[in-house]
């Protein structure tokens, strides 16, 4: 199952919330009546963002429960966040919310941006989910029910490291990227 569009692109807008902050404070005017110089764009761009990064949070954790596994090998592929540089370098250049020609530019940037994460699946290397504490692991891991070995990435959410956990119980996200939903046993 492929991510569907909307939870994906609310997942793609969400992991840009902190480019949002970046772009408020250039916004922010203390001469201006509301500290702002476009504060109708603003608070609309900040109250759109935080409802993204609620709905991302909570699309991780609609899914149902999957089977059992037990973990033979993990690698953290948190580190591939560099992906998301880019458009924050970007943000150091002021566009100018006056400037149509420089909104329209960006907007097509973005679109690109997201167009490209998500036909590879990267919108899982999300700077949001590792402020609320999901690390992205490349898990080699045996299903307790067929025997077999597979290696698929998870979103995982613990206090313990990867390499202490033993067993756990999975949902699936997308078909190519699951979240630990319990830690069964650890070594």
């Amino acid at each position: 199952m492929k991510l569907r569009f909307f939870p994906a692109s609310i997942m793609f807008i969400s992991s840009y919330f902190p480019l949002t902050l970046i772009f408020v404070i250039q916004n922010f005017n203390k001469d201006s009546c509301c500290y702002f110089n476009h504060p109708k764009i603003v608070f609309s761009i900040v109250t759109f963002e935080i409802c993204a990064c609620v709905l991302s949070v909570l699309f991780l954790h609609a899914k149902t429960d999957g089977e059992t596994v037990a973990v033979l090998n993990s690698k953290n592929s948190s580190l591939e966040l560099i992906n998301y540089t880019i458009p924050y370098i970007i943000s150091f250049f002021t566009i100018d919310f006056n400037d149509t020609k420089q909104l329209v530019c960006f907007c097509v940037f973005m679109l690109l941006m997201f167009l490209l994460t998500y036909k590879s699946s990267a919108l899982f290397v999300n700077p949001l989910f590792l402020i609320f504490g999901y690390r992205l692991h490349e898990i080699e891991y045996k299903s307790t029910t067929s025997g077999k070995i597979y290696n698929k990435r998870f979103l995982v959410k613990t206090k313990y490291c990867m390499d202490d956990i033993e067993t756990f119980k999975y949902s699936e996200v997308s078909d190519s990227v699951y979240v630990v939903s319990e830690i069964i046993s650890r070594k």
